[in-house]
């Protein structure tokens, strides 16, 4: 399937095989916003178990190294770069441990 998020396209895929039904998506996202601009490609995979006591996951992965930040310092562009702490990458992955208890974990990539 195709789609469109964030003013550019997406493609969606959904397998179920062995009690888990399997959701990828990608695209790239278009953004002019006052405080951000640039291209965001991404990433997300999901995976739904159908059996008890199985819960779903969730991991995303944007890659920013062509956004751009308009926010004043010490999150300024200049700043982040001169800095060495303007990151490429963002991985994100969400678990759901039991009904009440999740996990979400974030990585920042600065190479």
């Amino acid at each position: 399937m195709t789609a469109e998020f964030g003013n550019g396209p997406a493609n969606l895929q959904v397998n179920t095989q062995q009690k888990v039904a399997r959701i990828k998506a990608s695209g790239e996202a278009h953004y002019q916003e006052a405080l951000y601009s640039g291209d965001l490609p991404w990433q997300v995979e999901v995976a739904i178990p159908f059996e008890d006591g199985k819960f779903p996951n969730v991991n995303a992965r944007l890659d920013l190294s062509t956004m751009k930040s308009a926010l004043p310092a010490p999150f300024s562009e200049a700043a982040l770069v001169d800095g060495g702490q303007r990151p490429k990458t963002l991985e994100a992955q969400l678990t759901l441990q039991d009904k009440n208890n999740w996990r979400f974990p974030l990585r920042w990539i600065l190479f």
